[in-house]
């Protein structure tokens, strides 16, 4: 996973949101659900508890008032296991926000540089819904029910289950920035998703008010 933060907020892999700034860590305050009518094809690594991490999940925990358990001592030979989950599939996501139905999306991001997508996730569901998840050839984001996602799981070529993230706990995430093209004078357009610490290519713009300005400034 990519730079990662800690949180205790209920995140969903796909939204979109800001930073909160705290002395000792950051969080992430979500403001825009994106609607995925197409299947976000994502990646899925299984990963073992540390003391560090499962110190984190308790945390979560009390704060999402959640009931998934987990038993973790260090003197465990086999450590219990959490998910990474992150997205495969960016290209389907920057079809979906420049599509009509998140034309409320594409104007915020437009306004909000500052703004991220939530691009990687560590959460814990039931023993059995992890397995299911890990059992599953293909697994896909897509949106469920109302300003929701769930995880959409497939074995070869059908659906097998569905999973909304609202079953499991989120405590760590990674962000990734979309980058901007001007398609003609005011027209602007998502082209690209980069990592949090990795610039946009060539020509295309995290900022893309700031570009605007800019351009009018020097045109003047």
């Amino acid at each position: 996973m990519p730079s990662a933060y800690n949180t205790t907020e209920r995140l969903q892999l796909g939204e979109v949101g800001e930073d909160k700034n705290f002395l000792l860590e950051k969080d992430y305050s979500h403001t825009a659900i994106p609607i995925y009518e197409e299947h976000i094809k994502v990646n899925v690594q299984s990963q073992e508890f540390s003391r560090a991490s499962y110190n984190l999940f308790l945390k979560s925990k009390e704060k999402q008032h959640h009931s998934v358990k987990v038993d973790y001592t260090d003197s465990l030979k086999v450590k219990p296991r959490y998910l990474e989950l992150s997205i495969a599939d960016r290209v389907s996501v920057i079809n979906s926000i420049m599509s009509n139905e998140n034309t409320g999306v594409d104007n915020y991001l437009l306004n909000k540089p500052d703004a991220h997508l939530i691009s990687s996730i560590s959460i814990v569901f039931t023993n059995e819904q992890q397995n299911r998840i890990q059992e599953a050839d293909e697994v896909f984001v897509k949106s469920f029910g109302v300003k929701s996602y769930a995880l959409y799981l497939y074995r070869k070529g059908v659906l097998i289950d569905t999973i909304p993230f609202s079953n499991g706990v989120v405590f760590k995430y990674s962000t990734s920035n979309f980058c901007w093209k001007q398609e003609g004078y005011s027209a602007w357009s998502i082209v690209d998703i980069v990592e949090n610490d990795e610039s946009c290519p060539k020509g295309t713009y995290r900022s893309p008010k700031k570009e605007k300005s800019l351009n009018q400034y020097l045109r003047f």
